[in-house]
C-alpha cells in the first residue's frame, strides 16, 4: 500500500474515532488530540511492536515506526520496550481497546439500525492487517513466524469480533481496501463481475469441512505472498520464494480440491496468469520407450504453464528402479522446465506421508525446489458424517435423526476397522452413491412415487449398505 494511503486511512480512522466519542458511544481517549499518545496510537504501534519481536529490531522497522507514527526510538529503547510486552503467546489473546471500542460502538449502532454495517470495526481489522503486511516487508527478509504471527492475531481480533455478534471475515482481500462506504485508494471490482475474488476464495477454504491446519498453512502463505508482491512493487530485493508444495495426506482427504482453489487464489495475486489446474500421475508422465517420456512430460508442463500441474501419487515415479525404467527421466526433464518456467509455472506433489518423503529423498534437486509441506490429516468420524449430511443437502435429500444417527455409527465404526485402504471423503462418496442405489431399488418397486419418497433417505436404504 502506498505510503500517502496508509496515512489517509490512518487520519480517516482518528475521524471516526473522535465522531464516536463525541456521540457517546465509550470511545473516551480514543482519538484525543493526534498529537498526544491516544489509545489508537497506542494500540497500533503495540501491535507492530509484537511484529517486531518475532524476528528482532531492524532498523528500517525503526524508520516505519517513525515515518507512520512519528514514534522516534532507538533499537535499544524498542528492544526494551518489546521486553515490557507480554510473551507472544499472552499478546495474541489481548484484544486492543481502541479495536473494542469500534466494535461495542458498531453493537450499539446495530441496535439501533438492523441493517448498519460494521464499517468502523472492519476498518479497524483491515488497518491492523495492512500495517503488519507493510511492517514485514519493509525489510528484505521474511519469516514465515512473522507470517504466522500477522496471521494468528489478526484471526484473534475477527474471532472476538464475531463473539460480539459483529461478523468481519478476516481480510484477506485483493484490494487490501478498507471495508468502508467510500473506501479511499484502490476500488474495489466491479460488482457485476463474474469472476471469483480473492475472498470469495478463501471464503470457500474456509467452508470446507475439516482442514483446519491446511487452512492457517494457506493463509500464512497467502500473507508470504502479498509480502513478496508489497517488496517487487517498491523494488526491495528478496531472496527467490518457491512457490512449489508438498501436500502429504491419504487418499480423500481434499488435497486436490484445496490445490484447485490454491491456483486460483496465485492468479488472484498476481503469481499465476491463468490459475487453473492439470491433474497428472505417472502415467501422464512416463513413456514406454527412448524419448518419449521427455516429450511426454513438456506437453503436460506446456499444459499447465500459467497455473498449477499437480502430480498424485508422485512417489510412483521413483519406486521402480528397474532399467527400462523411465521414471527418473520424467524428473529430470520436470525439473528442468519447473526452471524455464518458474515465473509463471508451480507444481504440487502429492501422495502418502511417508512415501513423499522417500519420493524427495531421491533426487536433491526435488529437496530445494519442494521446501514448502502441508500435511493433510485424516478426517473424523463427526467430519464423515457432515460431509455425507452435505452431499445429500446438495442433493436436496432430507435425512430423519435415525438415519443421521445409524450414518454417524457407520462412519465411526468404519475408522476403527479401516486400515491402508482408508479413503476419507471418497468412502463418504461411495457409501453415499451405495446409498442412492439403495433408494432407487426400492422406489422401482413402488406404483405412485411421490416428491417425499425422491427426495428422502429412509432406514431400509441405509441399513443395507456396507462402507
Amino acid at each position: 500500500m502506498e505510503h500517502f494511503e496508509m496515512k489517509e486511512i490512518l487520519n480517516l480512522l482518528f475521524e471516526i474515532g473522535e465522531a464516536l466519542d463525541h456521540n457517546g458511544f465509550g470511545c473516551a481517549q480514543l482519538c484525543s488530540n493526534r498529537s498526544t499518545p491516544n489509545q489508537m496510537r497506542i494500540d497500533f504501534v503495540s501491535s507492530l511492536c509484537f511484529l517486531i519481536s518475532v524476528d528482532g529490531v531492524k532498523k528500517q522497522e525503526l524508520d516505519f515506526l517513525e515515518s507512520y507514527f512519528d514514534y522516534y526510538t532507538t533499537k535499544e529503547e524498542l528492544e526494551s520496550h518489546i521486553k515490557k510486552l507480554d510473551d507472544g503467546q499472552s499478546f495474541i489473546t489481548k484484544v486492543p481497546y481502541s479495536f473494542q471500542a469500534f466494535v461495542n460502538a458498531d453493537k450499539a449502532l446495530l441496535q439501533l439500525n438492523s441493517s448498519h454495517e460494521s464499517n468502523g470495526s472492519a476498518a479497524m481489522l483491515n488497518t491492523f492487517y495492512n500495517l503488519g503486511l507493510d511492517l514485514i516487508a519493509c525489510d528484505n527478509s521474511t519469516s514465515e513466524d512473522e507470517i504466522s504471527a500477522l496471521t494468528s492475531y489478526i484471526e484473534m481480533l475477527s474471532t472476538y469480533a464475531n463473539s460480539q455478534g459483529i461478523n468481519i471475515p478476516v481480510p484477506y482481500d485483493d484490494t487490501r481496501s478498507l471495508v468502508l462506504n467510500e473506501p479511499i485508494g484502490h476500488k474495489r471490482q466491479n460488482e457485476e463481475q463474474k469472476d471469483e475474488t480473492l475472498q470469495s476464495l478463501l471464503d470457500k477454504l474456509d467452508n470446507l469441512i475439516g482442514l483446519e491446519s491446511v487452512k492457517t498453512d494457506v493463509k500464512s502463505l497467502i500473507n508470504l505472498l502479498k509480502v513478496k508482491k508489497i517488496r517487487d512493487e517498491r523494488g526491495i530485493k528478496q531472496p527467490p520464494l518457491s512457490l512449489h508444495l508438498v501436500f502429504s495426506g491419504n487418499p480423500g482427504a481434499g488435497k486436490t480440491t484445496v490445490a484447485r482453489l490454491l491456483s486460483k487464489i496465485y492468479n488472484k495475486l498476481g503469481f499465476l496468469s491463468k490459475g487453473h489446474l492439470i491433474e497428472t500421475d505417472r502415467s501422464g508422465l512416463v513413456g514406454g520407450y527412448v524419448g518419449q517420456t521427455a516429450i511426454k512430460v513438456k506437453e503436460t508442463v506446456d499444459r499447465a504453464i500459467g497455473g498449477i500441474l499437480f502430480i498424485d501419487e508422485a512417489y510412483s515415479l521413483t519406486n521402480d528402479k528397474g532399467k527400462d525404467d523411465y521414471g527418473q527421466e520424467a524428473i529430470e526433464v520436470l525439473l528442468k522446465c519447473m526452471e524455464d518456467n518458474r515465473s509463471d509455472f508451480v507444481v504440487i506433489v502429492a501422495g502418502y506421508p511417508e512415501l513423499m518423503h522417500d519420493f524427495l529423498s531421491s533426487n536433491p534437486g526435488l529437496k530445494s525446489r519442494f521446501n514448502k509441506h502441508i500435511l493433510f490429516q485424516d478426517y473424523s468420524a463427526d467430519e464423515l458424517l457432515r460431509i455425507f449430511i452435505l452431499m445429500c443437502s446438495s442433493c436436496e435429500i432430507a435425512l430423519s435423526n435415525e438415519v443421521v444417527e445409524y450414518a454417524n455409527n457407520i462412519f465411526i465404526q468404519h475408522i476403527k476397522d479401516s486400515g491402508k485402504n482408508y479413503a476419507n471423503g471418497r468412502d463418504v462418496r461411495n457409501f453415499f452413491e451405495k446409498v442412492l442405489v439403495c433408494q432407487a431399488d426400492r422406489l422401482a418397486g413402488m406404483e405412485d412415487v411421490t416428491n417425499k419418497d425422491l427426495t428422502q433417505f429412509i432406514m431400509d436404504d441405509v441399513v443395507r449398505v456396507r462402507m
